[in-house]
């Protein structure tokens, strides 16, 4: 999974915001 920084696409019309990326 890629994360933005602050968006993080998981499912698809679902969004969460993640301050850092794993």
């Amino acid at each position: 999974m890629e994360l933005n920084g602050i968006s993080a696409n998981i499912k698809p019309g679902q969004k969460l915001k993640i301050p850092i990326a794993k």
